[in-house]
Parts: C-alpha cells; sequence; structure tokens
C-alpha cells in the first residue's frame, strides 16, 4: 500500500487547500503528532494531530474521512495529516524491507 500525492490531491477540497496543507506539512504548524495502525491485514490508520489547540483526526482505509470542522472533501489540516501518514508508512515499510 502507497499514498501517493495524486491521491491526497484527488481528495483535496480544492488547490488552495492542498497547498495550505503542504505548507503546514512543510512548516510543521502542528502542534503533536501521533500515529497508530488500528487493524492489520486490511490496513487501516489513524492519524492525530493538534492545529492551534484543536485536535484533528484522519482516519484512513479505502477513503479519507475527518472530523475538522472545515468544510469539503480533505481541508488543509487532514492534507497535512495525510502527508504526515504517508512519511509514517513509507518509514514502516521501508523498515521491513
Amino acid at each position: 500500500m502507497k499514498i501517493e500525492i495524486k491521491d491526497i490531491r484527488n481528495q483535496a477540497y480544492d488547490l488552495k487547500e492542498l497547498n495550505e496543507g503542504y505548507m503546514m506539512y512543510q512548516n510543521k504548524s502542528y502542534d503533536n503528532f501521533n500515529f497508530e495502525i488500528q487493524k492489520i491485514p486490511t490496513l487501516i490508520f489513524k492519524a492525530q494531530a493538534t492545529f492551534d489547540g484543536n485536535l484533528v483526526t484522519l482516519n484512513y482505509s479505502k477513503q479519507a474521512t475527518g472530523n475538522c470542522s472545515c468544510k469539503g472533501h480533505l481541508c488543509r489540516h487532514e492534507i497535512c495529516l495525510f502527508f504526515l501518514l504517508r512519511d509514517k508508512l513509507n518509514e514502516i515499510f521501508l523498515n521491513k524491507q
């Protein structure tokens, strides 16, 4: 399983949210980050981070869903979490090779 940037882009609300989420990821604009694998082998992941005191959770299976108060598909907070999730998954899978 690999999360591609195109997958994140396809789920983003719009290009502005995608860009702002990527900038949050690059600038480490989150207060903390927590990642867990919920189920194997179905590979359901959960990622959480706090942005300005507000906890944002992203659950990922085959579709991205979040609980942020932003409207639309993936907002900038969830996009930032998706990039963090992608990094963590790549790290896990790299260590298994």
